[in-house]
C-alpha cells in the first residue's frame, strides 16, 4: 500500500503525491515501473523487509564513487542486525547477534571507484 499525502492548495485545489514502492509508478502506485536498478543521492534509500527467519542470504551490487555512506543495513531487533558500509573508500561489514558484535574489514583496497561491487551475505 502506497504512502499518500493529499494536501490543499491555493485556490482549492487538491493534490495527490503518493510515496510509490521500488518497482511501481502512477497516481495510485499501480503501473509497474520495471525498473531493475535503483540509484541513489543524498539521503535517498531503499527499504526491503527480512522475514525473521535462519539461513536469510543477501546479495547486493552497487557502484559508487562516494568515500563514505551506509550501502546496507538490516535488523531484526535493535541488537540484531548487519551493516554494510563504507568508510573512507573501504568496504566493511558490522554484524551482531544480540550478545556480540564483530567488526570485519577483509577488503584492504578502495572500492568507491563507480565499479561495481557484488556482494553476498549468508
Amino acid at each position: 500500500m502506497p504512502e499518500c499525502l493529499i494536501s490543499v492548495a491555493e485556490k482549492l485545489s487538491v493534490v495527490l503525491q503518493c510515496v510509490c514502492r521500488f518497482g511501481w509508478k502512477g497516481v495510485l502506485c499501480d503501473e509497474h515501473a520495471g525498473i531493475r536498478v535503483a540509484a541513489f543521492a543524498r539521503q535517498s534509500y531503499l527499504s526491503h523487509r527480512l522475514a525473521n527467519s535462519s539461513g536469510t542470504h543477501i546479495e547486493v551490487t552497487a557502484r559508487t564513487v562516494a568515500a563514505t555512506g551506509i550501502l546496507l543495513y538490516a535488523h531484526l531487533t535493535p541488537d540484531m542486525y548487519m551493516y554494510l558500509y563504507l568508510e573512507d573508500g573501504i568496504l566493511k561489514f558490522q554484524f551482531s547477534c544480540g550478545i556480540q558484535t564483530m567488526l570485519f574489514s577483509e577488503v584492504k583496497f578502495h572500492v568507491n571507484n563507480g565499479f561495481n561491487i557484488a556482494i553476498r551475505v549468508m
